[in-house]
């Protein structure tokens, strides 16, 4: 076995050899005996199965997930209003800001749209006004010029 081999398999079977097929276990135990190389790989895979052990994501996340199911099916049951799961809402931003929920929605809805359209169009007029066939069209006595 080779050394991009080893890697290979540690990568696919894990830094448990017990767990490796046998012919893929003998062949890697012989090349430990002779190589450093595998043997340091052996040991990075050791402690990065050892730090997943210890520092489980998947644990916070279920965990997580739980608790939002679980509120919500007794929201259900009870028939009160679903817990919201949104971390920004329109409240929670007003209530940042210090501004009525209710101002911050006409803010997002209409006045922002309009804002936007406007500073568009400020955009567009001043790169249509920066090139030189449209002056012309501004400007009619820029026409008869017999100066360019």
């Amino acid at each position: 076995m080779t050394l991009g081999e080893f890697v290979a398999v540690l990568e696919r079977r894990g830094a448990d050899l017990h767990r490796w097929p046998v012919a893929e276990r003998l062949a890697g135990e012989v090349l430990l005996e002779t190589s450093a190389k595998a043997a340091l790989a052996l040991a990075d895979a050791r402690r990065f199965e050892e730090h997943l052990a210890l520092h489980d994501p998947v644990d916070v996340i279920a965990e997580d997930r739980i608790q939002r199911v679980t509120a919500a099916v007794m929201a259900m049951q009870t028939g009160q209003p679903r817990p919201s799961t949104r971390r920004f809402s329109i409240e929670r931003v007003a209530a940042f800001l210090g501004m009525p929920a209710e101002m911050l929605t006409f803010l997002t809805r209409f006045a922002t749209p309009m804002l936007l359209a406007a500073l568009l169009g400020i955009l567009a007029g001043q790169q249509f006004s920066r090139s030189q066939p449209y002056i012309a069209l501004l400007e009619p006595a820029a026409l008869w010029s017999t100066e360019l």
